[in-house]
């Protein structure tokens, strides 16, 4: 995977180097089903875990997501 950032008119950064590989999250989910196995979810991450490895830094992870899915249903 890679981690890059990017100022204003300035070239990509890579930050790989300096957050961790690992993030600890709790995630609350919901979504709908309709009866033709389409459907649609939301969803959001909220970071437990620091994930620079600068020790003087705090950054977390926070993730809202919505997606539209289609479940195959055997027998139908």
């Amino acid at each position: 995977m890679s981690a890059k950032t990017k100022a204003d008119g300035a070239d990509d950064d890579d930050i790989k180097d300096n957050l961790k590989g690992v993030d600890f999250a709790a995630a609350i989910a919901s979504g709908y089903e309709f009866e033709n196995g389409f459907g649609f979810y939301g969803r959001f991450n909220y970071g437990l875990s620091s994930i620079s490895d600068v020790s003087d830094e705090k950054v977390f992870n926070r993730v809202f997501q919505i997606g539209l899915r289609y479940s195959i249903k055997p027998g139908k």
